[in-house]
């Protein structure tokens, strides 16, 4: 009997581990060791296929509270150039403001990671 066709054929004994009905569906994705060895030290003590349903369903259920941080951030750089510039007398083309929206865009996710990572090394300390 080849692989193929040993993982194809009928079980002969019911599973030992019941699944809930709900949990019928099977997602998987291959990873390279070091990517695996991320995940199980994340996993700690959490089996990893518990703690991978957690953090999917998280991530997409509702918004991170870095992806907030980082829309609040881009808002934040949009008011205050905009609000300078007015200041200045500067005049604020469709150009210039679709410019200053990019480069707030471009930069959010990170200036609000490292907002994130500076806060956890204060609280650390």
């Amino acid at each position: 009997m080849t692989d193929l066709e040993f993982r194809n054929a009928p079980r002969t004994t019911p599973p030992t581990i019941r699944v809930p009905k709900s949990r019928l569906r099977s997602v998987g994705t291959k990873v390279t060791d070091d990517m695996y060895a991320h995940i199980v030290e994340a996993a700690g003590p959490q089996r990893i296929s518990e703690w991978l349903r957690q953090v999917v369903t998280a991530a997409t259920s509702e918004p991170s509270p870095t992806l907030l941080l980082a829309e609040v951030l881009a808002l934040r750089t949009i008011v205050l150039t905009v609000q300078f510039a007015l200041g200045a007398g500067e005049t604020l083309t469709p150009d210039v403001m679709q410019r200053l929206i990019d480069r707030a865009d471009a930069e959010k996710l990170r200036q609000a990671q490292a907002r994130v990572t500076q806060g956890s090394t204060r609280t650390s300390s």
